[in-house]
Parts: C-alpha cells; sequence; structure tokens
C-alpha cells in the first residue's frame, strides 16, 4: 500500500512572545532552530525562530540587517510544522544541498513562499544559521578580460549543463595544465570554445585560495577576474592549476 496523496504544508501562526507552538519543524541538527515565516512590506522572508522558554521568539535576515524582537517584527509569525509522518501526511521534509536542487525534481519540490526559500548554512564558522534565499535574485558572475574585471552590464550567458550519465559518451574530470595542455595525443581533452583564443574553464590557485576562471591553452596563460581586475598567472606558474577537460568513453570517440 502507497502513501496517500501530499497534503499542504502546515504553518502555526502567532505573535513574538506569543506561547510557542507544538511538532515544529527544525533545521538539521540543530533542536531549538526552526523554520519561520514572515511578511516585510508584503514580501515574503524565511528565517529562524526559537523556543525561548516556552514561548516564541524569531529573528529574520533583511537587506544587510537582523531583525528580531516585536519592536522589528510586527504581525503575525508563521511556524512550519509537520504533525505525523509520511505515512499519514504524505511526504516528508529533507535538507539537501544546494547544488543538488534541480537534480530528482519529479520526486520533491522545494519549500518556498513566493520567492523566498529557506537555507541552512551548516558550517557557519560562528556556528549553524538559518536564512532566506531570494529566487528573483540574478546570477551572480564576473568575467576577466584585457586586465579588466567585468561583472554588471555583461549581456547573455552561456552555463555549461552536465547530461545525465545514461546519455552522454564522455566524462568529466579536472585535470592540471601539464597533463591536458600539451599537443599532440592525451587521454583527456580540454573543454574549450575557440574565441580570440582556445579558452578553456580554470580553477586557479591565486594566493593559497581557489577561483574559476579561464585558461588560455595555447598561449600557456590562465586568469580570474576578482577584486576589481584580472588577475593573471603565465608560464610555468600555470602547470599545475586544474583543466576542465572530458574523455570519451568505451565505443564512442569525439568528432
Amino acid at each position: 500500500m502507497g502513501n496517500p496523496p501530499a497534503q499542504e504544508d502546515s504553518w502555526a501562526f502567532g505573535p513574538i512572545g506569543s506561547p510557542f507552538p507544538d511538532n515544529p519543524f527544525h533545521a538539521l541538527d540543530q533542536p531549538n532552530q526552526y523554520v519561520a515565516l514572515w511578511y516585510k512590506h508584503g514580501k515574503p522572508i524565511h528565517g529562524r525562530a526559537w523556543n525561548n522558554g516556552g514561548v516564541l521568539e524569531c529573528s529574520f535576515p533583511y537587506k544587510k540587517a537582523e531583525l528580531t524582537g516585536a519592536k522589528d517584527l510586527g504581525g503575525q509569525i508563521q511556524i512550519l510544522q509537520y504533525k505525523g509522518d509520511h505515512n499519514t501526511l504524505g511526504f516528508w521534509y529533507e535538507w539537501i544541498k544546494y547544488k543538488d536542487r534541480f537534480e530528482k525534481t519529479e520526486e520533491r519540490q522545494k519549500l518556498k513562499c513566493g520567492d523566498s526559500l529557506p537555507i541552512f548554512w551548516k558550517n557557519r564558522k560562528d556556528g549553524p544559521l538559518m536564512g532566506y534565499l531570494d529566487a528573483t535574485e540574478m546570477v551572480a558572475a564576473a568575467f576577466g578580460w584585457n586586465g579588466h574585471e567585468y561583472r554588471d552590464k555583461i549581456g547573455s550567458l552561456q552555463v555549461l549543463v552536465e547530461l545525465g550519465e545514461h546519455v552522454r559518451g564522455y566524462d568529466y574530470s579536472w585535470q592540471p595544465f601539464s597533463v591536458c595542455g600539451t599537443f599532440g595525443e592525451k587521454e583527456w581533452l580540454p573543454v574549450y570554445v575557440d574565441y580570440k583564443g582556445i579558452i578553456s574553464p580554470c580553477v586557479i590557485t591565486y594566493e593559497g585560495k581557489q577561483i574559476l576562471g579561464k585558461v588560455d591553452i595555447r598561449n600557456e596563460k590562465a586568469s580570474a577576474a576578482f577584486s576589481g581586475k584580472e588577475n593573471i598567472l603565465v608560464g610555468p606558474k600555470v602547470q599545475p592549476q586544474l583543466v576542465l577537460c572530458r574523455k570519451a568513453r568505451p565505443g564512442y570517440h569525439f568528432e
């Protein structure tokens, strides 16, 4: 016998200082940090709530400020509840990594209200913290060219999409430039675009930190855009940098 049809999400309502509701849904491994929802000028914002001696307290991020307490947070606060289990409700909640949000979309749905999604920063240096993701935000991007960083008006973007394992005839791997940047026959071939040079995606280690940038295979030149400029490596410093490559699977070949 299968699970019943999934019911709607359940929310408890109450102002700050009201009795804390039963069956709240908590953040991962955080027994007193719960999913909360509040409206600021009609815009939904997710944040965190906690049980303070039996009464409701909460905090919401807004722009660059933290709003907390009755002075900042008027009106009703909503607390996500889970009253039962998958046998009675037809669903369960699960925290997944942000990078996996587009996987298994036929099996799961993102919990959201408007354009706000609850998000949990588990490995935060100062302790785990819950906030929200604004799904309307534009894609953040930065490109380096001719010594400059471009990150505002950059026109249309192309994003490389990894096909499913069962429909592609090749595998991806990050390989050192010293392995894939040579001429002649090689096992791993750089992924590239041929425009003003043979340009490939490259993870660059710059002053001890890794950042995604590009490498000009032909001219042995790698760079990444940050801190307002294009930061460049040339010659021997390029050799250990990691280049995105692909290799044909057995029975397949590249044209």
